[in-house]
């Protein structure tokens, strides 16, 4: 697994439902979602449902010999996530 622009928090949701953002968008700010994070899985701090930012597991993963370790258990963590129906 290997770090990209989206956070491991939401890949399970967008495997599920590919427009799962699109229906929980905030109507207030169409930019996050009704919890405050953006399509990517980040809130306006950067920082993603489990505490980390994109840079955490880039180096992470930099400093784990790409072993994507971080990543991976995060995704694990977040696997039944569906925001849809109120989380995890």
């Amino acid at each position: 697994m290997s770090a990209g622009k989206y956070s491991p928090t939401i890949q399970s949701a967008y495997k599920k439902d590919p427009n799962w953002f699109e229906k929980y968008v905030d109507p207030e700010n169409p930019v996050y979602d009704k919890d405050g994070f953006d399509q990517y899985g980040y809130d306006r701090n950067g920082v993603d449902r489990a505490g980390h930012t994109e840079y955490d597991y880039q180096s992470a993963e930099i400093h784990n010999d790409g072993d994507g370790t971080l990543m991976l258990d995060v995704f694990m963590m977040f696997l039944n996530y569906t925001p849809i129906e109120g989380g995890e």
